[in-house]
């Protein structure tokens, strides 16, 4: 299993430092802490490195924007298969002070 990865959100910021997934293939975990004000917690990937970043959609087919978790948390949310490598989250709102979340790649 690959380490956990650290992402942080800084201090008034809508949008999460950047990371890169050892292991795509991997299902993750995301681990959202408890958030100041209640927030919309999306991820986006990107194809290459340097971006652009786009949502990730539902697999459902609706074309909705998939959300790891709404609400102040703390909460877990699955991501089943991340598309690619390269990835983010954003927030509706500043989640307040600076937050760290925490991806878990495991085997689903």
């Amino acid at each position: 299993m690959a380490d956990p990865i650290y992402i942080l959100v800084a201090s008034g910021q809508t949008v999460s430092g950047a990371f890169t997934l050892e292991r795509p293939d991997l299902s993750l975990v995301v681990h959202v802490p408890s958030l100041v004000a209640a927030n919309d917690v999306r991820p986006q990937f990107s194809a290459t490195s340097g971006g652009p970043f786009v949502n990730l959609l539902r697999s459902d087919g609706s074309g909705a924007i998939f959300s790891v978790h709404s609400g102040a948390g703390p909460a877990y949310g699955l991501i089943e298969q991340p598309p690619f490598p390269w990835g983010r989250f954003t927030f509706s709102g500043s989640p307040g002070n600076v937050q760290t979340m925490t991806l878990y790649a495991t085997k689903r």
